[in-house]
C-alpha cells in the first residue's frame, strides 16, 4: 500500500497497488527490507519479489481489469 502512493491518484486504489507490485521487484530498497524483515537472503527476497508482476497480472485478469492487464503486459514484458 505504501508503494502505491507513487502512482497517479486518479487510478483506483486496486490498480495503484497492482502497479506498485509491477515495480517492486526492481527496487533494491524493497529487496533489502524484505530480506531484513523476513531474515532471508537477498537472493531469496529478490526471487520472491520477482514473482509479483505475474501475480499482479493474474489477479487483474481474474478481476477482469483489461486495461491494467494490457498496460502491465506492455511494461513487464518489454
Amino acid at each position: 500500500m505504501r508503494a502505491s502512493k507513487r502512482n497517479p491518484k486518479d487510478l483506483p486504489k486496486s490498480e495503484q497497488v497492482l502497479f506498485a507490485a509491477l515495480r517492486m521487484f526492481h527496487s533494491q530498497a524493497a529487496i533489502t527490507r524484505m530480506a531484513e524483515t523476513l531474515q532471508v537472503s537477498r537472493v531469496d527476497a529478490e526471487n520472491t519479489l520477482a514473482k509479483l508482476p505475474n501475480a499482479a497480472i493474474a489477479i487483474a485478469t481474474e478481476k477482469r481489469m483489461e486495461q491494467f492487464v494490457d498496460v502491465a503486459n506492455r511494461i513487464h514484458f518489454l
